[in-house]
């Protein structure tokens, strides 16, 4: 989430370029639902937001 919430504060990037930066986000956060204990709800809920 903080990633996310740095990619997008980043002000001085163009649409595609945020677009890209993240990309990668969703799958990462995924793969790594399992280490953030209660979070997982809220990772489960970012990542199909996101892919939509």
């Amino acid at each position: 989430m903080h990633r996310a919430a740095h990619i997008l504060g980043q002000v001085e990037l163009k649409g595609a370029a945020v677009r890209s930066q993240l990309s990668g986000l969703p799958g990462a956060m995924a793969r790594h639902r399992g280490a953030v204990g209660d979070l997982s709800g809220a990772v489960d809920q970012f990542v199909k937001v996101s892919r939509s």
